[in-house]
């Protein structure tokens, strides 16, 4: 089985809990790729307080150094 797909790792900066965000639209599931850049898109989860988060993209258990991303529900107006 492939376990070469990413996933999102978003620790909350205040209360330490840890989220996990889906990816899809991969660039790339190759291995070593070198100095190529590798994107994805992720959906937040439902259950995601708003707040500043530490997030890490994580693929076969290596992470990538932590981002701060603040992170907030859009308005129901705007769904």
């Amino acid at each position: 089985m492939d376990s070469n797909y990413p996933l999102v790792r978003m620790t909350n900066d205040v209360s330490g809990n840890v989220y996990h965000a889906r990816t899809y639209g991969w660039s790339s599931t190759s291995i070593m790729t070198g100095g190529q850049v590798v994107t994805t898109e992720f959906s937040l989860p439902v259950n995601l307080p708003a707040g500043t988060y530490s997030l890490v993209a994580v693929a076969n258990g290596n992470s990538s150094l932590p981002v701060p991303s603040p992170m907030r529900r859009p308005r129901a107006d705007r769904l």
